[in-house]
């Protein structure tokens, strides 16, 4: 679990990629009660700020899943991005985006509170040129009006044909770990 925008304890300008959970070299928690912890824990040792920049936490992402995917590791990955605001370095991280499409993994990103964002809809499924697949949404929590079940139910939605499409595209069948004859 990944913070940005924020100014850990000890450091004297805003980081864009800090382990939410104190830790260093470990960015690990587990379940979703790890990930309520870690975030009330570091609001003892971070001072929130902006600007906001998405590409450092896409960047650190992708290289863990490179290092740890292989023909032995079929494992699908999804990055929840919850931010007040638009990117700052929207060109960045489309380019990210557009690196990722090529792993197993999808991108939600939702925004909260009434941050401006602006522009923030580019990086929603479809509206990225030259992805190898779409794996990317923008939601905003307003748009729900407090229901949490349907803001699920949303963005959890596409992930089914993005991990369909992916596998596909390694010749991998559902059910199977070993390539096809597609």
């Amino acid at each position: 679990m990944y913070g940005f925008g924020g100014i850990p304890k000890g450091e004297q300008s805003v980081n864009h990629c800090f382990n939410v959970n104190g830790e260093m070299g470990s960015s690990s928690v587990e379940r979703v009660e790890g990930v309520l912890n870690a975030y009330r824990h570091s609001l003892g040792f971070v001072n929130l700020s902006g600007p906001t920049h998405l590409q450092p936490i896409m960047h650190a992402t992708l290289e863990k899943i490179k290092s740890m995917n292989d023909q032995k590791n079929l494992n699908y990955y999804v990055l929840l991005v919850i931010t007040d605001g638009q990117t700052d370095d929207m060109d960045e991280t489309t380019k990210a985006i557009i690196e990722a499409s090529k792993y197993p993994i999808s991108i939600i990103i939702i925004g909260v509170g009434d941050g401006d964002f602006r522009g923030m809809e580019k990086l929603d499924e479809g509206a990225i040129p030259n992805t190898k697949r779409n794996i990317s949404q923008f939601v905003t929590s307003k748009q729900f009006n407090g229901d949490n079940e349907k803001l699920t139910q949303c963005v959890l939605s596409g992930i089914p044909l993005q991990i369909q499409e992916y596998y596909k595209g390694l010749g991998i069948l559902p059910g199977t770990s070993t390539k096809s004859d597609l």
